[in-house]
């Protein structure tokens, strides 16, 4: 049998005069033509009825009572040939927003093809979309230049429930509504009032859940907050992003100790935010910082 491709000779089915063919294996093949050209009869009755025929016949015949019965094509030759699955197009509805690929439902099975072998990119960076795990990120890092100073941070986030819905808010202070319902613009100012001023507290209770796990230190727009004390939080400004410092960190070169530090810092960040950021400290006055996001959800 050959493991390469399916070889057909002397096919005479239908419309099909005796000819010769060879489709390869593990490759998508269309079979074109005009109507009447014989396709069908290629595909559907010489290709599928053969394959289909020959594992019917493996079946015991206790088995084979259960299925169609398939006659032998006209041909001389068939090889390299498997149980064959056939789909047929069926066009039961019409739609006027019905494409080839709906219309014919290949789309499904397209669209399961993409999931499972596609890669997502990013329409702004272009960068694939994908999990980053510990030790890419590990190992990301670590190709950066010697002496690159670097502070691990993560975002300090925190979710209130207003109304009937919850809304999720960021360190930002941004909040989405799952439930649209009609409001005065009155009433849309007093809940926007209560729910920042819910949020600010949830956020407080929520850093001095994390300084109870040892994370005593914020970064805020480039500077470090020390916070031990609810009066140690008036300097920081909750209207704008809160992160959690988990370490600073100096790249040195085949440092063994460095990639754990930085590794131990990564895990931490994960189990608290799912994401950690690392942010360049620029070297000179007036340089700017780069910043380097990572995820282990797929975003």
């Amino acid at each position: 049998m050959s493991t390469d491709s399916i070889v057909v000779k002397g096919a005479r089915v239908h419309n099909l005069r005796n000819i010769d063919f060879e489709i390869p294996h593990n490759e998508l093949t269309v079979v074109t033509g005009v109507s009447g050209s014989g396709k069908s009869s290629l595909a559907f009755d010489t290709i599928y009825a053969e394959g289909q025929r020959r594992y019917v016949e493996s079946l015991s015949a206790y088995a084979r009572q259960f299925l169609e019965r398939i006659e032998k094509p006209d041909v001389d030759v068939i090889d390299g040939i498997a149980p064959a699955v056939a789909i047929r197009q069926k066009n039961s509805t019409r739609n006027p927003r019905s494409t080839v690929a709906t219309a014919t439902e290949i789309y499904d099975y397209l669209r399961l093809l993409f999931a499972r072998v596609g890669r997502t990119y990013c329409l702004k960076c272009g960068l694939e979309v994908k999990k980053d795990t510990v030790d890419e990120i590990a190992e990301t890092v670590l190709r950066m230049s010697p002496g690159t100073r670097l502070n691990v941070l993560f975002p300090v986030q925190t979710a209130v429930v207003a109304g009937s819905a919850v809304a999720p808010i960021s360190a930002d202070g941004t909040t989405f509504e799952l439930k649209k319902r009609p409001r005065s613009k009155k009433k849309q100012d007093e809940e926007t009032v209560a729910a920042r001023a819910l949020h600010t507290d949830l956020l407080k209770a929520r850093l001095f859940e994390l300084r109870k796990r040892g994370f005593n230190r914020l970064w805020q727009g480039g500077q470090v907050f020390e916070f031990s004390s609810p009066e140690s939080l008036l300097d920081v400004n909750f209207d704008e992003p809160v992160y959690a410092l988990v370490d600073r960190i100096v790249l040195s070169e085949a440092s063994a100790g460095t990639r754990a530090r930085l590794i131990d810092a990564v895990e931490s960040s994960y189990r608290e935010a799912g994401e950690v950021i690392l942010e360049t400290v620029p070297r000179e006055n007036g340089a700017k910082s780069e910043r380097l996001r990572f995820a282990q959800r797929f975003e």
